[in-house]
């Protein structure tokens, strides 16, 4: 067989497999077809595996919608929800977290994540990436501890405590690093670690402080340059 006919039926195979390893792996990427998935549209941009529950849904929609708001203003992004309220539901899409956040493109809530604190929080991530690309990947114009702990303060999450020496979890930096540095037994003691360098600022200095710093770094300004002038201030 000549080359060329193995590439052509490679390829042919591979468009002809696409579909089926689609419609067959759990994963975010089923968020383009939810309705395919059990989903239901109730609003734009927003799917439920329980339709019946909407107005329930609509309504914390809403009111995390409108506490993310006190932080950044008017929303700018209008990210796809995915809702499920169980664990099947949650498993299609691969989902084993309270929430899960993509760019400012896509949330995903849980059947553990469906209060207003969790679907706020995911909000925020959407609304901090707003100006990011994909060189924030690996280099965030925001590191990922600031990410999680601005979000985590404008959700008011109230699962989280003050830590006393919060410094180490600065060395996480993007995803990766901050996916490392956490389990299911240092989760808690990480987020509230990021929880607390965000509040005490907000607390110190006022919470238009911390707005403005979004605001510069988003304007092309260095976060760490920024941030450092907040804590050796007198």
């Amino acid at each position: 067989v000549h080359p060329a006919q193995v590439l052509s039926m490679l390829i042919a195979l591979l468009i002809l497999s696409a579909p089926v390893a689609y419609a067959a792996l759990p994963g975010p990427n089923r968020a383009f077809t939810p309705t395919v998935f059990g989903l239901h549209k109730i609003a734009p941009n927003t799917h439920s595996n329980a339709p019946d529950k909407a107005h329930i849904h609509l309504a914390l929609m809403s009111a995390a919608r409108q506490r993310a708001s006190e932080f950044f203003g008017p929303l700018t992004t209008n990210p796809r929800h995915i809702l499920c309220t169980t664990k099947t539901c949650a498993k299609r899409f691969g989902l084993y977290a309270r929430g899960l956040n993509y760019g400012y493109h896509l949330n995903f809530i849980g059947p553990r994540g469906m209060n207003v604190s969790i679907v706020t929080h995911e909000l925020a991530h959407s609304e901090l990436h707003r100006t990011m690309g994909l060189s924030d990947i690996y280099n965030p114009k925001f590191p990922q501890w600031f990410d999680e702990g601005l979000a985590s303060y404008i959700s008011q999450d109230t699962r989280l405590s003050l830590v006393a020496k919060p410094d180490h979890i600065k060395k996480a930096r993007n995803l990766a690093e901050w996916r490392a540095l956490n389990s299911a037994e240092t989760w808690q003691q990480n987020y509230s670690a990021a929880w607390t360098l965000v509040k005490a600022v907000a607390d110190t200095d006022g919470i238009k402080v911390l707005q403005d710093l979004v605001r510069r770094v988003e304007n092309g300004e260095d976060f760490d340059v920024l941030w450092r002038a907040l804590e050796t201030q007198p």
